[in-house]
């Protein structure tokens, strides 16, 4: 296995070096989508899921919403955390978590690893805004597909809570008291690696295209009857969803709303990242995302059947002052779920 790696990464080395040009256009324009879009509308969420989890409200979340948690899913109400976070910021904070919930004990490892499963998600600003306003110039095909990914998300997690028989707990001995102070930091080092991965994505994106691989791709999906604007959005999205939605000129919702859903390779290794930390299997994360996909495709065109949505593609770049509104509504719905939390913390003591 480290052979073959060795063999893909001295190939694409190579690529960088004989591409130079289309390699840094290509990690420019993925930096701007990070310093506009990714850090502003993921760092926040970041930090406060990481300040919430050191202040140890998972153990009050447990009452709290452990009424719906354990009848819906089979999981402890300290999940309900990650899973609001994951449905109110985007990938990878559902996941980030459900591991830290897991660190310090508030999950078992098979709540964890089912709790990843559907609690890592795109959120509104990037779906709603850069995806249906900003790419498709619709605010409605943006709330259908959100509204379909969040269904997705949900019938998800439902259909996981009849594997909910181990109680593997965490080992006591392991786990650490986290730092308040520490929370900004751990915050940083994430936004990091996600945003190092989106442009390396985005690299070997621009090289499959100018070595014509994925252009091949495209054409084999072809012969199934796939169109061309589906080909190309289907092998660039799975490499990596933001630069394979901005590259397509696809206006299939249903397959749109797929590929939201499945985060592409790029957002598999950033689970992973966090999974391999805190020793959780990645194998629930990978069949609860190909299942969401699918609710997520049949919920958005049962939906546009009774709401049918006409739109045409634009620039990703287009997106209007819109993303700054449903920014700020995602951060007063945070602000809300704190405030709530800490009232009930109170109201415990």
């Amino acid at each position: 296995m480290n052979i073959i790696f060795i063999v893909i990464t001295s190939v694409l080395s190579v690529l960088i070096a004989s591409f130079p040009d289309a390699s840094l256009a290509a990690a420019r324009d993925a930096l701007t989508m990070c310093g506009n879009i990714i850090i502003p509308s993921l760092f926040p969420y970041f930090v406060c899921a990481n300040i919430l989890t050191a202040l140890g409200i998972s153990k009050y979340l447990s009452k709290a919403f452990g009424r719906f948690m354990m009848p819906l899913f089979n999981i402890g109400g300290a999940g309900a955390l990650a899973l609001i976070l994951g449905l109110l910021s985007g990938y990878p904070c559902g996941a980030a978590t459900a591991c830290r919930l897991y660190d310090e004990g508030s999950l078992e490892k098979n709540e964890a690893e089912r709790l990843v499963a559907f609690a890592n998600n795109s959120g509104p600003l990037f779906i709603i805004s850069a995806v249906g306003i900003g790419i498709f110039h619709s605010q409605k095909a943006g709330i259908i597909l959100y509204i379909s990914h969040i269904a997705g998300a949900i019938l998800t997690g439902f259909v996981f809570r009849f594997f909910g028989k181990s109680h593997n707990k965490s080992n006591p001995a392991k786990l650490k008291k986290a730092s308040v102070f520490a929370a900004v930091g751990d915050s940083v080092i994430s936004i990091i690696t996600l945003c190092g991965y989106i442009i390396f994505f985005a690299v070997i994106l621009a090289m499959l295209r100018k070595t014509g691989l994925l252009a091949l791709s495209s054409g084999f999906l072809k012969l199934f009857g796939i169109s061309s604007e589906d080909s190309v959005l289907l092998t660039s999205g799975l490499f990596e969803i933001t630069s394979g939605l901005n590259s397509s000129h696809s206006v299939n919702l249903p397959l749109v709303s797929l590929i939201l859903s499945l985060g592409g390779v790029s957002v598999l290794l950033q689970t992973y990242s966090f999974l391999r930390k805190s020793s959780l299997s990645l194998k629930p994360y990978i069949a609860g995302k190909l299942l969401s996909g699918g609710f997520s495709a049949l919920c958005t065109k049962i939906i546009l059947c009774f709401y049918p949505v006409e739109v045409s593609v634009f620039s990703f770049w287009e997106s209007p002052k819109t993303a700054f509104y449903i920014n700020y509504l995602t951060a007063f719905l945070l602000a809300f779920f704190i405030f709530m939390a800490f009232g009930f913390l109170r109201k415990t003591r």
